[in-house]
């Protein structure tokens, strides 16, 4: 007599089950990717606004403390005689530091 073919039912099962583990797995790939990435083009576009306002006040003269809010990112700057400090604040909670000297106080020199 012939053995019947085919897959029993717990062949099938056990298959099922690492087929699921494998597709939650490269689903969770995904979605780790997606938040770098998001979290990526915030720092990314917090060095961006760090970086226009530190080129904005290094040409000016005299800089007054000041705060802003520019595509969604919070910064603050101050001064302490010819230097200024720019601090960009990300959604996570990271703080972008940009550290400079304004030229108009060096070229007075």
């Amino acid at each position: 007599m012939k053995a019947p073919s085919g897959f029993t039912l717990a062949e099938v099962v056990v298959a099922l089950v690492v087929l699921q583990i494998g597709v939650l797995g490269a689903m969770s790939l995904v979605v780790s990717a997606r938040n770098t990435m998001t979290g990526a083009e915030q720092a990314e576009r917090a060095v961006a606004v760090g970086a226009a306002i530190a080129d904005s006040l290094s040409t000016e003269r005299a800089i007054m403390p000041g705060e802003v809010v520019l595509d969604g990112v919070a910064a603050d700057w101050s001064a302490t005689g010819r230097h200024f400090r720019v601090r960009v604040f990300g959604e996570g909670g990271d703080t972008i530091v940009v550290v400079g000297s304004a030229i108009g106080d060096l070229r007075d020199r």
